[in-house]
């Protein structure tokens, strides 16, 4: 005999009933992929590559577009959705990678010098590809709303008011599946706005090494590191998750394809920023990192 009661032995029956439970809860969140952004930056590999789809999915869409971000999430089956963020004249936030309309819209002039009224009026426009159908410039707060529930946001600060930023992310509840990727000078200012929001930024070669990765993300708080996939090695990803920080390489370019994606994946990041999300979500499935879309 043990001299357990009945009672304790219920009750440790009970304990490690549920601890099997709860282990096997988390095995099928980390198989289904549905658990990814719960493991960034703490020290070890994401169970799935993360899939970032570079200014939306614009293969079939006008970059930085509110068709974009849903061809992004619905047909790509992207995980965030990257978009370029600047402020208008009268401090509006719209979506926006060059400093000026001229190149992506039917208008011309810098969008600090132009209001969101005149914004409004323009079109977005891709000359190489005449045949898409012109579309408005999205507001942040339309992004958001497309986003929201159902893909993360890798914000890619150009311009305006951080604190702005940060308070349309609480009110569209979208602070927690939000990536701010800005200079390392303004790092610190969005965890002393939002200490939950997770911020990014470009490593310098010389930042790349197992001393200078700790004090980087101290000094700087930074959660992930992107930048040209060509500054990574596996062993210098491996460092990086080492101590807690995730890793985003950009894929982006004209280089994506089959081959140059099987080197990709080997270097184990916890996820990629590509110009292609459906074929590169395609790729991944092939290759038994995710499960169909």
């Amino acid at each position: 005999m043990n001299g357990r009661s009945p009672l304790e032995t219920i009750a440790t029956a009970t304990a490690v009933l549920a601890t099997v439970f709860a282990a096997l809860a988390f095995d099928r969140k980390q198989d289904d992929g549905s658990s990814t952004t719960e493991s960034l930056g703490r020290g070890r590999a994401a169970p799935r590559p993360i899939v970032v789809a570079h200014r939306g999915d614009h293969t079939a869409a006008h970059e930085n577009s509110i068709e974009a971000i849903k061809r992004a999430i619905h047909h790509a089956g992207a995980d965030y959705i990257e978009l370029d963020v600047r402020a208008t004249r009268d401090s509006e936030l719209v979506l926006m990678h060059d400093a000026t309309v001229d190149r992506t819209t039917d208008g011309h002039g810098r969008v600090e010098e132009l209001t969101i009224a005149e914004i409004a009026r323009l079109h977005l426009v891709d000359r190489q590809r005449p045949h898409l159908q012109p579309s408005k410039v999205p507001r942040l707060t339309e992004a958001l709303a497309a986003l929201q529930d159902k893909a993360g946001l890798y914000l890619d600060f150009k311009s305006g008011d951080r604190a702005k930023v940060v308070q349309l992310l609480r009110d569209y509840r979208m602070v927690s599946s939000t990536v701010v990727y800005d200079q390392r000078d303004a790092l610190r200012l969005w965890k002393i706005l939002e200490p939950a929001l997770r911020t990014m930024m470009s490593p310098k070669p010389e930042d790349l090494s197992a001393e200078s990765l700790p004090t980087l993300k101290a000094r700087l708080q930074v959660d992930i590191l992107d930048g040209p996939v060509a500054l990574y090695t596996p062993a210098l990803v491996r460092e990086a998750q080492k101590c807690g920080l995730a890793v985003w390489p950009d894929i982006q370019g004209p280089k994506e394809d089959t081959s140059f994606w099987d080197n990709t994946i080997s270097l184990l990041a916890d996820g990629y920023q590509t110009d292609r999300p459906a074929d590169f979500v395609r790729f991944l499935v092939e290759r038994g990192l995710r499960r169909a879309h």
